[in-house]
Order: structure tokens, then sequence, then C-alpha cells
């Protein structure tokens, strides 16, 4: 447990909830900072109902079982909201946006904070429309590879606060085989321009 004087207020930014990696990986590192005795919260815009919406939420719980949305195992507060003005801050509060969206929401708020950051986890500007005014914004930002540390230095001039690389829980993820029987490369692949299946192969 962290000491009281060393307890953080950290309360992530997510641009709606799902089963993206980028979802799960943020709930994973939530969980992990309440563990550590942090004060956690997660907000997250929500999904306007509609046909297609319950649709598609009825096509995930068939799909993967019931777990249709990663917010949903954050052991935490979890708040979803329409507006983020609406939302309750508090001072030194930890405000982490988590996409180029979230971080144009938390430059925004109005508070005296601890800090604001933009966790950055990819930058295709063709496909993320916010990318751009976000780098522009007054934010810390945390990547998730040297590779983005590098693409902010280029386009900000600004180093990033730091690199937190998407962890592996090697109780999930795992080879079948003994190291001497494996014959084979495995990895995680995506035809998306978001996860670069060219550099993959």
């Amino acid at each position: 447990m962290a000491p009281e004087d060393h307890k953080m207020k950290i309360t992530f930014i997510l641009p709606g909830g799902g089963r993206a990696g980028g979802i799960r990986s943020t709930v994973r590192i939530g969980n992990e900072l309440l563990r550590k005795g942090h004060n956690v919260r997660v907000l997250y815009r929500e999904t306007p109902m509609s046909l297609r919406y319950v649709f598609d939420m009825a096509r995930l719980w068939v799909r993967y079982k019931g777990v249709i949305d990663w917010i949903s195992t954050f052991e935490g507060a979890r708040e979803p909201f329409k507006d983020i003005h609406e939302c309750r801050f508090e001072d030194n509060e930890v405000l982490i946006g988590v996409g180029s969206w979230a971080a144009l929401e938390v430059s925004s708020v109005v508070g005296s904070f601890a800090a604001r950051i933009h966790n950055l986890r990819g930058a295709l500007p063709d496909t993320d429309r916010y990318l751009s005014d976000a780098l522009k914004a007054p934010l810390e930002r945390i990547v998730v590879s040297p590779h983005l540390a590098g693409f902010v230095l280029r386009e900000t001039g600004l180093a990033v606060a730091g690199i937190a690389p998407n962890g592996v829980d090697l109780d999930e993820y795992f080879p079948p085989d003994d190291e001497t029987a494996r014959t084979g490369v495995g990895g995680l692949y995506g035809k998306t321009p978001a996860k670069d299946p060219q550099t993959f192969l």
C-alpha cells in the first residue's frame, strides 16, 4: 500500500468503452494503482443508445461470453459522462487523457491539478483527426513506445515525460510448449493501419 503522504488521486479519461486494447491496458494499470493504495477512477464518454449499439453489444456478449466492455473489469469508481465539464475534479488530481480526443478534454478542464497528461498510444494523422490539436495542447505526454517518443519530439520539439510500454500478463499470454520444443515465432497481428501489419510481417 502507498504511504498516506504518497497516495495519488488519478483519473483516467477514456473516449468510450468497449474491448479495445487501449481500454483494457488502461483498466489493468488502474487496477494495479488501486492495489498500491492510490485513489483511482475512470471516466469514459457515454455512448448514445441506438439500435446499432444494442446490436453490437449483443454480438459482443455472445462472442466474448459476457465481457463486452473492459471498463466493467475496473475495480474502482467508473463514471460515464456526456460533458466532461459537468464532472467533478479535485485539486492536486492527476488527469490522464487516453488518446487524442481525451487529451483535448483534459486540456479544457479548469482547475489546479497535480498534472495533466496525454497518454499517447498511437500516431496516425490520417485516421486520428484530433492528433494535431492534441499535440499542441499544453500537456505532459506519456507514450507506449520509443517510436512514439521520437514522433512527439519531432512534432513538438519537446521530450515526453516517460515511456510506459504495454505490459504482458504471463499468466494469460504464454507459449503452450516448453522453450526447447518451440519451432516458430508468435505475435499479435492486426490488418488495420494502426497495427502496422507490414512491419510485423
